[in-house]
């Protein structure tokens, strides 16, 4: 698979506030480099491991073959940090996101940048 399938897998994984341990571990994978390796399109992955992936993900197949949204980048730069805001109290994440200049939550949740952090 091409490394945009890699962007996918990355962006859907921490979309569902997911580690790449808790994926390796579904995978039955002995570390998470192997995760690692798929999302930045080192190792090419197999139509039954995207199956698995998908599943794992909660996401329909046919994602991994549309276009990531368009702001699925837009906050990259902050990535590594997203598994720890997950875990963050609202309070904190508010104040966080206002410090980086990033949008407050809103009620509704329809934004990519609320579903992620």
């Amino acid at each position: 698979m091409d490394n945009d399938f890699g962007k996918k897998v990355r962006y859907y994984r921490v979309l569902r506030n997911k580690t790449q341990k808790d994926l390796s571990d579904y995978l039955g994978y002995k570390t998470p480099s192997s995760v690692a390796k798929i999302e930045d399109g080192t190792n090419d992955v197999p139509l039954s491991v995207v199956e698995q992936i998908a599943t794992f993900l909660r996401v329909d197949i046919i994602k991994f073959f549309d276009p990531l949204p368009e702001d699925a980048n837009e906050y990259a730069e902050y990535e590594e940090f997203l598994p720890y805001l997950a875990k963050t109290d609202p309070v904190t994440l508010k104040n966080v996101r206002l410090l980086l200049g990033m949008p407050i939550e809103k009620k509704s949740g329809n934004s990519v940048a609320d579903k992620i952090s």
